[in-house]
């Protein structure tokens, strides 16, 4: 136990008077302190090897690298500190606190304030340094013997003060100064009490006492003190000892004047304190705190005296000590949890309290501010764990802890079980619950509780060992989780022993350990996912919701229900696999992303159990990984699946199939690398084996991959996969080499690319082989570099002028091949540089490695500025060098010294020269290490200046790019702010261009979300902002265009208000500029200026030779050639002649390339190509190749279309300016024979590209020979071209590029019908002139522009100002007034059909009014032009609208209202069917962006546009038609049901009957979705008038909405709709029964319906058919039972169900003694029971109550009959055990009673007649698999003897349940299982697939037969086709044409297809499909229906004739007369009654 503080003494006793203090008497001159023992000696204090440091401040010392480790210690100014080593901003420095060996101070704060640094004097350090030890070891020892502590010898460094050092010896203060120091101080230890100063040869106590090593005696009451004015004895005497009790007594915060009463005590003054008389227990209870307060710290010592707990100072102290715990003052309370301390760790009968009081000391112990009394809680509570009676409990107060919302609770709780862990260790607590606790506080958000939580973790990994915490380790991120490991090495669990033994120690539990003692236990409790699903709230309401955000939610509830980690008890999740499938397929990408990641955790828990799913949902990840934002959540669920549920072979097809697509497939890129990262992730996971093909196939696709892709990220990808594959081998069998044999051809390769492939994974994979290799290099790279040094040498340093020239070449961006190592040695460097004149260098030099700072910084400026003139270039490696050597690389401790190695540095490079700069290498190695040292403020301004230094010398872009590769390295935000300060600096002492336009752009853009994310910090933020706000300063808006496209959303806005602020004025910003580098030619950094070179010498002679070459096995040469000319021209500026044209001409030619993947290329280095060439010399050029730029737009490939057009647009445009002849020459090919306008492909990119450069052009500009193909574009089929056209024809006539006349003559060619059309369009185009397209007209220089390459035009109007200006591609401002009109929206009503007249000229021109303040003039005529009237006069509106959805992010939603007014204008004026399409795809794709948004209309934006919408949708022609019922779906989804009703409801009133009809469809739809409640009864009664509509669709959809409403309310519908007539009451009854909906059941949107038999809808009037009207079949819907059957029926589930559920989740094998066994086969019993017609006594049901739940108990018993087949002990090797328990046995007597249950069940016809479909297909798939069970066809073993029964009851009950359940149900059961594979059990026999699809296919075809020949009447009359239609669809679905594999299973479905055509007709069958499924959803059955059963020329009689002959020519009655069908009927089911062996 920690030693005891050594006691103040005590006070007298209450009846006995203090002693008069001596007022008048001078103070008395203190005795001599009596002698303390002698003081250590110097030698038992040994300083550990290190660094002696000195404190610049005062700091805590912790017992970690740590802000939240623990305080062992204080430090104060100017103490001396042994540090050990340095880890980051952190030293481990020698602990003299407590003993232990680590201590860790901060040298360094956050804000980057030095804290400490290395002394100076290193000696006079450690002399200090000793001092303090000795001076602590005497204090000690002094207070061992009672005695004071001697005063500090010396005045520097002082003793240790409250854990601290002190601050040595003051000077005498006077009374004044003592008496302000008191008030200020609030009474501290270094306040004089008394109010007299001391002597001025006493020294100030100059530490607090430290803590005793041993527990001191209690001492003896003192005895009355004799009133005496004499001086008291000893030092300060009795009465100043007793003032100076109670004055330390007093809080620092109470209240009261100074001087006043406190704690009973006395004032300032010299006279005697006041007296309390009262006994210790008055005065603990009394009201006073301060009393209370002062009596709890005397009891404490009391106890803290007493030897044991039998002291009678303990005894009848449970009243006071519950007390204690509760007190309310927390000074008081801070000073009695010392006495519950000492109650708790002596007193042995204080286990009853323990509970109590911990929690209560939690409670408001935890929240006390200061941490010493925090901490004594914990330690309070510890005591109280020690002493409780019951252990357990107190765990729980602890967790009770965590779970209180406070700031400090939780994390104080967790560090006390840390704690409580450390004393008794974690065996005699709850270990799991512990366990699990910690890794639920590792995921909680706040960051000290996780830190808290980790080392929880540790302390239990100490004791516990790694492996069974490694799930807990793993959560840890990388560089925590090597920090955790860390601290862990050295530990040997066994060694571990707990500190002390409970009082009361709970039960001991065994754990095993393994033989190094790491315990052996599984800490993660299984659960049971779809119990807890069932208990989740809200659950099946969301998952089933059509809102995605409640989708996600319900996601989120599955993975809560996985646990965490997740592990799940084995069971039937299936329902929860196809949810999560059907989220998975979701077009809303966030529910598919929720899917994905749900999946992966569920797949995660489940383990192995999961590999019934894994292949199949892996191949639809891989699938659905087209989506980019799926493709890392595919990739991270993928991974939890394999090894366990997943093998790579598995989806081995699917991955070559997305890196290498199948023909007409295209993959994009994005989803190839992310599978080849998921292959790379597998391949590193060594725990799991890779088979031979498995490893055959990765390193052929690698392969594959490297050589044939040009992707470079695919192939990049690839790369990595190879490295690991390759990692792998060497790493697990370096003997087997077939990774090598496959890499091995291209170490040979002429590609030069795939031997630098070879080299690159090979080094990768074996790095220290390459170092090795590269080490070897060295030496001869080194003496080749020494000769020619030598050489130039002699030479005079001719070779200086040749470095300029390299060093000129590449400082446009830094020369990447400078390295940042130097190779010269420190001999070498002296050698170099003793050749010059540089006075005293060796001394110098010696003086650089000495031990004086002083001397060192000067040396290293000394050596910076002697004379290097003219030869800088050739020394500074060596002065490098030596400053290198001299400061230990750069790692000098010292500040002092490294300020002088950079101004050094700094003055060298000033004396750079044009012909001799600063070398690059030397360079790269200072701008690195001037970024590491940035975070020493102290240094920073040095290292700045030597970077501007070094920018002079070299070239600012050089050192640009070398700091922004280092400071990428460095963490500190200290050292990002000031490398962003230098950038700044840099761009405004040089400019912009200089440092390079696109690297200080990404170094902005990057800089500021490093800054944002990573550094959360705001100056780097800030600075990034200014950074770019300089370079707009200089460039303008044309920098934002080009350099700042991609700007984050989170800098647009910061930046474009700097941008306001600062404005583009470039003369100011050149005049700014006042440094230039010596050799960077900045013209051609800026990419132009009058300096050209001649393209020929900077390209290979080879490149024309190689493009000449045509021949199609050269294509890797041609691809070389045109690699090189991409990236020779890409940024520079070449003049043009003869060798550009002809290389021009080249490149055009293989446009059309024989190799797919060189035509892009060529494109690309075309227009590089013409990019490069002056813009007033690139027309003649582009002239030669203008035919090939056109067909090659015309091209197959988008992607070949976009990088021609991307040429051309780079031959038109230079620097942001159009050039004028190019653009000429390039309209030149629109027009001729061979225009690119011919072709219809090309027409979309040319005229998008027309679109953007026309306006370029100059009025006047001849544009006639085009004007006929424009006018063909205009009759285009695409509607996008259409528009554009207009456009374009619009700028020609604005241009006056040709008269009117002339366009009219042009339309010479066109059909006569075309012609009118196109010339009212010209009529329109005519009438406004001033038509525009998107333009590209520069705003005023002064105005800012809006990011995303736009710039911002002023806002005339007022409108729109503030915030983020124009987009001046599409016209629209940001519009801050939508709340505005929202608000006026009542004041002013839009026009509302049907009742109003649609809107017209008014209501146009009121909203032109309206808009014109956001949008620009040009935009305004596109909106409403001069002529309307017609839908096409808007379409260039509809264009822009498009744009600006796509493009505008939140911009349109500003405008959505007045959008939609525009929209509702268009729809009202003159229907033009090709514009009327074009514009439902906008406005489809506006409401499916808002969708995407999560966006919900307002009221009035729903009141301008669904009115309109609904009033349109009765359209005539059927595409129109379904275009909009999608538009109507997608908006019920952005407005709620009810509100969307009403306007349905509405729409009624229209005239249309094709609206009315249309109306009714969805809100059948939107009803069946939501209930009822949507519409209510008075709604409905609107839909009642309908039904006896003239019109047949308007009565058909009226009853389908009745149909829908009778789904929820079943026999109530008609009380709900009330008063209804009896005809319309009977078409609504023979739909409904035709329909086969009469169970209610609740709204499930996508509903199944398998699980209905749903009748078809009846043949539409005056169809010919002969089918019998249908049979009164279905069952009629019962009444409400009575009210006892009812309260049966409600229990049903309780007293059966939930036993037969208890029975499914026991665990395995079942124990058969357990109540959940017994009372499973019991409630089976009744079951059966119920079911042969005996009343069973124990429960009150009945047999209807049976009947009602039929589905479910089928289901639940196949579960059952499933379960007796794995769940018993395994009695021999035919037994799988697959969870490894023990089970995997049949348990006879469970399997006996679930078969006798399902028999007896199947044997009541009104049960049969309620079986659906997903019951009977469990059932059928549990018996018939379980037939094909191995150890049932065994003749010996332990199920031999009953094998052969029960292979004949699994026949009969599979039979007897298809023949017995309705016809509808057993075919689509039967249909389902043909089509979807039954998993085999691991007991099935082999080929399984092929025997089990024999059985579905004979009892299939039974079934069948059945239905057709032992019927009465005809065939197919009384079963539910539409439930049989769907079951069909969903097969063809499956299977769409017959396969090898398929033939079973088709012939089945084929049959009963063709049957069907035979008995109902072929044209009945296909309208039952169109009505039930619709054309869209039914197309796999449609189709089947073609290809299988073709059209016949007769009718449905012609099909009976030919059967009639058949059966005449064969003899005999195929099918039998009525009487042999009855006969054979009768036959068959006394066979099926008495048989006992038939079989499949």
């Amino acid at each position: 136990k920690p030693a005891a503080k050594p006691k103040a003494k005590p006070k007298p006793k209450a009846e006995e008077k203090p002693p008069p203090a001596a007022a008048a008497a001078p103070p008395p001159k203190p005795k001599a302190a009596p002698q303390p023992a002698a003081p250590p000696s110097v030698d038992c204090v040994k300083a550990v090897a290190g660094e002696f440091w000195e404190a610049l401040a005062a700091g805590r010392v912790r017992d970690e690298a740590s802000s939240s480790g623990e305080v062992v210690g204080e430090l104060t100014k100017g103490n001396a500190i042994n540090c050990i080593k340095k880890e980051g901003d952190w030293i481990q420095i020698q602990n003299v606190w407590d003993g232990k060996p680590s201590a860790w101070l901060m040298y360094q704060n956050k804000k980057g304030k030095q804290m400490a640094q290395p002394a100076g004097d290193q000696a006079e350090a450690s002399d200090k340094w000793m001092q303090q030890q000795i001076a602590i070891k005497a204090a000690i020892a002094a207070a061992e013997n009672g005695e004071e502590p001697p005063p500090p010898a010396g005045g520097g460094g002082g003793g240790f003060e409250s854990g601290g050092f002190g601050g040595g010896t003051k000077a005498p203060v006077s009374d004044e100064e003592a008496e302000l120091l008191a008030m200020l101080k609030g009474f501290g230890s270094n306040t004089f009490e008394g109010g007299d100063a001391p002597p001025a040869d006493a020294a100030p106590p100059a530490a607090a006492k430290p803590k005793p090593a041993a527990k001191p005696k209690p001492a003896a009451k003192p005895k009355p003190a004799a009133a005496s004015s004499g001086p008291p004895p000893g030092p300060g005497g009795d009465d100043e000892a007793e003032l100076l009790a109670m004055l330390k007594g007093l809080s620092s915060g109470g209240a009261g004047a100074v001087g006043g009463d406190d704690d009973g005590g006395g004032g300032m003054t010299s006279s005697a304190p006041k007296e309390d008389n009262r006994t210790l227990e008055e005065r603990l209870d009394d009201s006073d705190w301060k009393c209370r307060k002062a009596a709890y710290g005397e009891l404490a010592k009391l106890m803290e005296a007493a030897s044991d707990g039998s002291d009678e100072v303990f005894a009848n102290k449970a009243e006071l000590i519950e007390n204690i715990s509760k007190e309310k003052n927390a000074n008081a309370f801070a000073s009695g949890v010392d006495c519950l301390f000492h109650y708790f760790s002596k007193f042995e009968d204080s286990g009853e309290m323990s509970v109590m009081v911990a929690t209560e000391v939690i409670r408001q112990g935890f929240k006390q501010p200061k941490v010493k009394v925090v901490e004594q809680c914990r330690k309070t509570v510890v005591q109280c764990l020690y002493s409780a009676n019951k252990p357990k409990e107190m765990i729980d107060v602890i967790f009770g802890g965590l779970a209180i919302d406070g700031p400090k609770h939780s994390v104080e709780s967790c560090k006390t079980l840390t704690e409580c862990i450390k004393k008794f260790g974690p065996f005699v607590l709850p270990l799991k619950k512990i366990a699990g606790k910690c890794v639920e506080l590792m995921d909680k958000p706040d960051k000290k509780l996780q830190e808290a939580a980790q080392k929880l973790l540790l302390e239990l990994t100490k004791w516990m060992g790694q492996p069974c915490l490694e799930f807990a380790i793993n959560k840890l991120n990388d560089k925590d989780k090597a920090a955790f490991l860390k601290k862990l090495d050295g530990n040997k669990p066994g060694e571990m022993k707990a500190e002390f033994t409970l009082r009361h120690p709970s039960k001991a539990v065994q754990y095993d350990f393994d033989e190094e003692f790491n315990l052996v236990i599984d800490l993660i409790e299984p659960v049971d996912l779809m119990a807890n699903l069932k208990k989740a709230e809200g659950y099946s309401a969301k998952v089933k919701s059509a809102k995605w955000n409640e989708k996600v939610e319900a996601f989120d509830m599955i993975i809560a229900a996985c646990g965490s980690p997740p592990k799940l008890l084995p069971g039937d999740i299936s329902s929860v696999i196809d949810t999560l499938r059907e989220g998975m397929n979701d077009k809303m990408v966030a529910v598919a992303i929720a899917a994905v990641n749900t999946l992966g955790v569920v797949a995660d828990g489940m383990g192995s159990e999961f590999k019934q799913y894994g292949k199949s949902l892996a191949q639809d990840f891989i699938g659905r990984m087209k989506e980019k934002k799926i493709v890392e959540p595919g990739i991270s669920a993928m991974s939890k699946f394999y090894g366990r549920s997943l093998a790579l072979h598995d989806v081995s097809t699917a991955i070559r199939n997305s890196v290498f697509p199948l023909k007409g497939k295209v993959v994009p890129p994005h989803t190839m690398i992310g599978v080849l990262q998921f292959v790379t992730l597998c391949v590193g996971k060594y725990k799991t084996s890779l088979s031979n093909g498995e490893i055959d196939e990765i390193n052929s696709l690698g392969y594959e991959i490297i050589t044939k892709v040009s992707d470079p990220k695919v192939k990049g990808a690839g790369v990595d996969m190879m490295i690991a594959m390759l990692l792998r081998e060497k790493t697990e069998n370096p003997k087997k080499t077939p990774v090598a044999k496959t890499l091995a051809p291209l170490a040979d390769s002429k590609d030069s690319g795939q031997r630098m492939v070879f080299k690159k994974i090979n080094e990768a994979a074996d790095p220290e082989a390459a170092a090795k290799a590269a080490e070897a290099k060295k030496p001869v790279a080194k003496g080749d570099k020494k000769e020619k040094k030598e050489k130039k040498d002699k030479d005079g340093g001719k070779d200086d002028s040749k470095k300029k020239d390299t060093s000129k070449k590449s400082s446009g961006g830094g020369d990447d091949s400078a390295t940042t190592k130097l190779d010269m040695s420190e001999d070498d460097a002296m050698t170099i540089l003793e050749k010059l004149p540089v006075p005293n260098l060796a001394a110098m030099v010696k003086t650089l490695g000495g031990t004086d700072w002083a001397e060192r910084m000067a040396a290293c400026e000394n050596l910076g500025k002697a004379d290097y003139s003219g030869k800088v270039h050739s020394h500074s490696p060596a002065v490098v060098t030596i400053l290198q050597a001299k400061t230990k690389k750069f790692t000098d401790k010292n500040a002092n010294v490294m300020k002088g190695v950079f101004k050094g540095i700094e003055a060298m490079a000033k004396q750079s020269s044009a012909e001799s700069g600063f070398d690059k290498g030397s360079a790269n190695v200072m701008i690195a290490i001037g970024m590491e040292k940035l975070q020493d403020k102290k240094i920073a301004p040095c290292v700045r200046s030597m970077l501007m230094a070094l920018a002079e010398s070299i070239s600012p872009a050089f050192v640009w790019k070398g700091a922004v590769k280092g400071i990428y390295t460095v963490k500190s935000p200290a050292a990002h702010q000031e490398c962003a300060l230098f950038m700044i600096d840099m761009v405004n002492d040089f400019g912009v261009t200089a440092c390079g336009e696109k690297a200080v752009a990404e170094f902005g853009m990057s800089e500021f979300e490093k800054a944002r994310v990573e550094l959360k910090d705001v100056k780097t933020k800030n600075h990034c902002i200014t950074l770019l706000g300089a370079c707009y300063k200089q460039k303008g808006p044309a920098f934002v265009k080009k350099q700042l496209k991609n700007m984050d959303k989170n800098l647009t806005g910061p930046a474009e208000a700097e941008f306001e602020k600062v404005g583009f004025d470039s003369k100011t910003a050149a005049a700014s500029i006042t440094k230039k580098a010596l050799d960077v030619d900045e013209s051609a950094d800026a990419g132009g200026g009058d300096e050209r070179t001649d393209l020929s010498k900077s390209l290979d002679k080879d490149v024309l030779d190689k493009l000449g070459n045509a021949d199609n096995k050269k294509w890797k040469d041609r691809k070389e050639a045109m690699d090189k000319c991409v990236a020779a021209c890409s940024g520079e500026a070449f003049l043009s002649n003869a060798f550009t044209k002809d290389l021009a001409k080249a490149l055009a030619k293989y446009l059309s390339d024989l190799q797919m993947n060189n035509k892009p290329l060529a494109a690309a280095a075309l227009g590089e190509l013409l990019g490069a060439l002056p813009p007033e010399e690139v027309d003649t050029t582009l002239k030669s190749v203008i035919k090939p730029i056109m067909l090659a737009c015309a091209d197959g490939k988008e992607t070949m279309r976009e990088a021609t057009i991307t040429a051309l647009d780079k031959a038109c445009v230079f620097e942001e300016k159009p050039c004028q002849k190019a653009i000429v020459v390039a309209m030149g090919g629109f027009s001729g024979k061979e225009s690119g306008l011919v072709k219809t492909v090309a027409r979309g990119v040319l005229l998008t590209w027309a679109v953007k450069r026309l306006p370029d052009l100059k009025v006047g500009t001849d544009m006639k020979a085009m004007i006929p193909q424009l006018l063909d574009c205009m009759n285009d089929k695409d509607s996008k071209v259409r528009a554009n056209a207009d456009i374009v024809v619009g700028l020609v006539v604005s241009k006056k590029g040709a008269s009117n006349n002339e366009i009219l003559k042009g339309m010479d060619k066109l059909s006569a019908s075309a012609q009118r059309s196109t010339k009212e369009r010209l009529q329109n185009i005519f009438d406004s002139t001033d038509i525009e397209t998107p333009s590209k007209a520069p705003a005023p220089a002064e105005s800012a522009p809006t990011l995303g390459g736009h710039n911002e035009e002023p806002d005339s109007s007022g409108g729109g100002g503030g915030g983020g200006g124009a987009f001046e591609d599409f016209g629209l401002q940001p519009n801050k007034h939508k709340n505005k009109r929202e608000a006026d929206a009542w004041k002013v009503r839009w026009p509302s059909p049907p009742s109003e007249d649609p809107p017209g000229p008014k209501e146009s021109e009121a909203l032109k009014t309206e808009w014109e303040k956001y949008i620009s003039k040009d935009k305004l005529t596109v909106f409403f032009p001069k002529k309307l009237g017609s839908m096409d006069c808007g379409n260039a509106g509809l264009e822009v609208i498009h744009e600006v959805i796509q493009h505008c992010d939140d911009l349109f939603i500003d405008h959505l209202d007045l959008i939609f007014k525009w929209f509702t204008l268009r729809l009202s004026e003159r229907e033009m069917v090709p514009t009327l399409v074009r514009m439902l795809e906008v406005i489809s794709g506006c409401l499916e962006n808002l969708h995407a948004r999560g966006y919900e209309l307002l009221e009035f934006e729903a009141n301008i546009f669904i009115p309109y919408l609904l009033e349109k949708s009765g359209s005539s022609k059927d595409r129109i038609a379904q275009s909009f019922k999608q538009i109507m779906e997608t908006v019920s989804q952005l407005y709620p049901a009810k509100k969307y009703c009403v306007f349905l409801i509405k729409s009624f009133k229209t005239k249309n009957a094709k609206t009315q009809s249309a109306c009714l469809s969805e809100l059948a739809r939107v009803v069946e979705i939501n209930g009822v409640d949507c519409v209510g009864g008075k709604g409905y009664k609107d839909v009642v008038k309908l039904i006896d509509s003239k019109d047949k669709d308007v009565r058909n959809s009226a009853l389908d909405c009745m149909v829908s409403a009778h789904m929820y309310l079943g026999p109530d519908l008609y009380s709900f709709v009330g008063d209804i007539s009896s005809k319309s009451k009977d078409l609504s009854e023979a739909r409904i029964k035709v329909a086969g909906k009469q169970d209610m059941r609740s709204p499930s949107p996508g509903h199944n319906p398998l699980n209905t038999n749903q009748e078809p809808a009846p043949p539409q009037a005056g169809a010919k058919s002969r089918m019998a009207p249908p049979p009164a079949r279905p069952v009629p819907v019962e009444s409400p039972p009575p009210v006892s059957e009812a309260v049966s029926t409600a229990s049903f589930g309780d007293e059966i169900l939930v036993r037969l559920d208890a029975l499914l989740a026991a665990n395995h094998p079942l124990d058969k003694n357990s109540d959940v066994y017994l009372e499973g086969k019991d409630v089976i019993k009744v079951v059966h029971s119920l079911a042969s017609g005996a009343e069973p006594t124990q429960f009150a049901f009945n047999r209807s109550t049976l009947v009602s739940h039929a589905n479910a108990v089928i289901s639940k018993l196949s579960a059952c009959l499933n379960l007796s087949f794995i769940c018993a002990e395994a009695q021999g090797e035919s037994d799988v055990d697959v969870a490894g328990v023990g089970a995997g046995g049949i348990d006879v007597q469970l399997l006996s009673v679930c078969l006798a249950a399902l028999m007896a069940l199947f044997r009541l016809p009104e049960l049969c007649r309620e079986v659906k479909p997903p019951p009977l297909r469990d059932m059928l798939a549990c018996t018939c698999s379980r037939l094909l069970d191995d150890r049932l066809a065994a003749t010996r073993g332990p199920y031999a003897a009953t094998a052969a029964q029960v292979i004949k009851a699994l026949n009969k009950i599979s039979i007897q349940s298809a023949i017995q359940a309705p016809r509808s149900s057993s075919l689509s059961a039967l249909l389902y299982l043909l089509a979807h594979p039954v998993t085999p059990s691991p007991q099935s026999s082999p080929k399984f697939a092929t025997k089990i699809t024999t059985i579905f296919s004979k009892l299939f075809n039974r079934i069948l037969t059945e239905e057709i020949e032992n019927v009465t009447g005809t065939p197919f009359a009384q079963v539910g086709l539409a439930t049989i239609m769907y079951a069909l669809n969903d097969f063809f679905s499956v299977y769409p044409k017959r396969e090898k594999g398929n033939e079973p299973q088709m012939e089945a479905a084929v049959g009963l297809l063709k049957r069907l055509v035979l008995h109902i007709g072929r044209e009945q069958v296909m309208g039952i499909v169109t009505n039930t499924l619709g054309t869209t959803q039914g197309k796999p059955l449609l189709g089947a229906i073609a290809k299988e059963v073709p059209a016949e020329g007769r009718h449905r009689q012609t099909s009976q004739e030919t059967l009639d002959r058949q059966q005449s020519v064969s003899g005999s009655d195929a099918f039998g007369s009525d009487a042999t069908k009855q006969e054979r009927l009768a036959q068959l089911k006394l066979k099926l009654r008495n048989s006992q062996d038939d079989t499949f």
